[in-house]
């Protein structure tokens, strides 16, 4: 696969068809050590510009097919062997078209998500950098409201006798305050749109901080009693539903699909978390499996970029980030590296071991920032242990109460047919006996006759 950046294109005489290019992207795919990591300052992070480009990037040298540029798929591995991240592409051009037309499908339900949503995460909902940017948009938008009120003032000032009069101002004057005033107010709901649409909401499973309770996140529920409304339930079952299609359909042959290079260290993980983590905590939390997928407990879809260098503690080994509307770049800073992301990429990495975040592409400099979407995938750590809740949820005792019903029932059966059995046991037996004795009176006539 190869989507260029806005400042290249493809030239005219490219010879290569899309179907060699997604099959030179599996085929050859990179590895790339990336040595030991460093001890790196959360607050203070190297430079972007000091990290090393993996941007994946190759040509072919071979035949009639020289120079022909295509995008592989890349792992990047330590040096002490361990696999870190993994990036993919589209397997064919069929998928990238079906990947397309699902993504807008998401970009509109992500967008009525995050309007009409309650967010109620505790990590903020905007970035630094979109903070600032905020910040210069309403500071202009206060200096054009008092400019505008200015020119007001002196306008009634210089006209002194119309507004005695009760007349109304020259229509060019009067036109000039509403256009003013719809501009104000134009910029009031514009950042109010922009604040919303930064929402970072998690949806899907949830132990809190004391392990109390486990169950849907109030993002996810959108209740009542924490301020939801019937369209931000809505909005967000629609979203989950999607993303949970979406992994079915392109996230999934991924890792069910040996050629197309997922390591056995993450499938392992990944064998696992299906098999037993997610059943587990499917039988704890209610409608569990209609909101996620058995790949992952939570989502977090966020548009725009990572507010700073963090790390995932809290969740499982291997986590899954599907990014979507712009090119990206994921930093490592620990590794002194960072990997180019291309729109529709899905990236395998390890949250919880490495300093991570997402920024702009150099090429979208000029592009707004909220075009760029992503979802991260993971399961949380404490689902993985199996922690049960101290406080479990009426679901889960009716469930506890199922099972222990099935218990007791089968205990009783086994206990029935163990007595029948010592019943029948017996009445052998007695018949046994019964037959045995007939049988010996009938030869002791037979002697006395």
């Amino acid at each position: 696969m190869y989507f260029p950046p806005p400042e290249e294109s493809r030239t005219k005489n490219r010879r290569y068809t899309d179907r060699d290019v997604f099959r030179w992207a599996i085929r050859c795919h990179q590895i790339h050590e990336i040595g030991e990591p460093v001890e790196v300052d959360p607050a203070n992070p190297p430079d972007v510009s000091t990290l090393r480009l993996i941007t994946g990037r190759a040509s072919t040298d071979y035949g009639n097919r020289r120079d022909e540029v295509y995008t592989a798929n890349i792992t990047l591995r330590s040096s002490a062997g361990d696999i870190l991240l993994q990036r993919f592409g589209p397997a064919n051009e069929c998928q990238l078209d079906k990947m397309k037309r699902s993504a807008k499908r998401g970009s509109r339900r992500l967008t009525k998500m995050t309007l009409r949503a309650k967010c109620h995460s505790s990590e903020s909902t905007s970035k630094k950098r979109s903070s600032l940017s905020t910040n210069a948009i309403s500071k202009r938008t206060k200096r054009s409201t008092l400019i505008s009120n200015e020119k007001r003032s002196l306008r009634s000032r210089s006209r002194p006798s119309l507004a005695r009069k009760g007349k109304s101002l020259p229509r060019t004057e009067s036109a000039s305050f509403v256009v003013s005033a719809v501009e104000d107010a134009g910029n009031t709901k514009v950042l109010e749109r922009r604040k919303a649409m930064r929402k970072r909401m998690h949806l899907g499973a949830w132990h809190d901080r004391a392990c109390k309770t486990l169950g849907l996140t109030a993002d996810t529920s959108q209740t009542r009693g924490t301020g939801g409304t019937k369209e931000g339930r809505k909005a967000t079952g629609k979203f989950c539903k999607w993303f949970r299609q979406y992994t079915e359909n392109f996230i999934q042959p991924i890792y069910s699909c040996r050629d197309r290079g997922l390591c056995e260290e993450f499938r392992k993980v990944l064998d696992d978390r299906t098999a037993i983590h997610w059943p587990w905590a499917a039988a704890r939390v209610p409608m569990m499996d209609t909101y996620c997928h058995p790949l992952y407990s939570t989502i977090s879809p966020f548009r725009g970029f990572s507010d700073e260098v963090h790390k995932d503690s809290q969740d499982a080994a291997v986590s899954i980030l599907v990014n979507f509307g712009q090119h990206a770049i994921l930093e490592l800073p620990e590794y002194g590296c960072k990997v180019m992301l291309q729109p529709f990429d899905t990236v395998f990495l390890r949250t919880n071991a490495i300093y991570h975040r997402t920024s702009r592409h150099l090429s979208y400099t000029d592009q707004d920032e909220l075009e760029r979407w992503a979802v991260s995938c993971f399961l949380r750590h404490s689902i993985e242990l199996h922690v049960e809740p101290t406080d479990p949820h009426v679901f889960q005792f009716a469930n506890r109460d199922a099972s222990e019903t099935e218990t007791e029932t089968e205990t009783e059966t086994e206990a029935e047919t163990e007595t029948e059995r010592t019943t029948s046991s017996d009445n052998s037996d007695t018949e046994t006996r019964e037959m045995s004795s007939n049988v010996l009176a009938r030869s002791q006539g037979n002697e006395s006759s």
